[in-house]
């Protein structure tokens, strides 16, 4: 509830309201992390960096056997542009993967750290403990497959996304990631093989079903075949101010 009210504030730009409603959550609900991360990250809006690393660093003092402390501190590192310091972040995530060695969250954004450093083997070995531990492993593949990427090995992380997601079809950030690949790649075999028909899961989110036709287009896809779904989209987001730009970038494009 403080965090919708909070959310309100901003939305009427009533910044200073909506800090003082979190603020207020929070000395009421001092163990309340996602409350004390959404008063971080707000404060990180209005580029009051230390204070919102002051926070959640305090949250860690209090509560230093709570894993999501630890990953909160992390997290708000990681966005403050003070703080380059990716040993620090590191530690961060290794500090709460030691309170819960199943906390997937610091492990998944720790296995970025490692392998944006090409440290690629210590960032298997580490996702390899969560594949037959969480109830949905997609996650750590999907990790895995990121990893593939970063080493260099395109083809392979690409065709590991792919099976990962006919056999996982609602795993949206898969998806998301492959849609990046396939632009930077331009595989039209595989664009036709995965998008020719929408996926299911693309059935409620504008932005995965405007990159789709954007992906079609570039695949060979005809404007006269992809219209219709263009106008269905469009009908189905009239608000989406995005998703308008991008159906005028297509129509440029087609002209071009």
């Amino acid at each position: 509830a403080w965090i919708w009210r909070a959310d309100m504030a901003f939305s009427h730009a009533q910044a200073a309201e909506g800090l003082a409603i979190l603020r207020q959550g929070l000395a009421l609900q001092p163990n309340a992390h996602e409350l004390r991360h959404s008063l971080a990250m707000r404060l990180q809006e209005g580029q009051e960096w230390q204070a919102a690393v002051d926070l959640v660093e305090a949250g860690t003092q209090r509560y230093p056997h709570e894993a999501e402390a630890w990953y909160s501190l992390g997290k708000t590192l990681q966005a403050s542009q003070r703080h380059a310091d990716l040993a620090r972040i590191e530690r961060a995530y290794r500090q709460a993967l030691q309170v819960n060695p199943m906390a997937h969250n610091a492990a998944d954004e720790l296995a970025q750290i490692l392998g944006y450093n090409q440290r690629f083997a210590e960032a298997r070995t580490m996702l390899a403990r969560f594949v037959g531990s969480l109830s949905d492993p997609s996650p750590a593949y999907g990790r895995l497959a990121w990893l593939m990427r970063e080493e260099g090995q395109h083809e392979a992380a690409r065709q590991a996304m792919k099976d990962l997601l006919q056999g996982s079809p609602w795993y949206h950030w898969g998806w998301r990631t492959l849609l990046d690949w396939l632009f930077e790649d331009e595989d039209q075999e595989l664009t036709l093989t995965l998008l020719k028909e929408m996926p299911a899961a693309f059935q409620d989110d504008a932005n995965l079903r405007s990159l789709r036709l954007l992906l079609l287009a570039k695949a060979g896809q005809s404007e006269e075949q992809l219209t219709p779904e263009w106008q269905s989209l469009l009908e189905a987001f009239p608000r989406d101010l995005n998703l308008h730009l991008r159906r005028i970038d297509a129509l440029l494009a087609e002209t071009a």
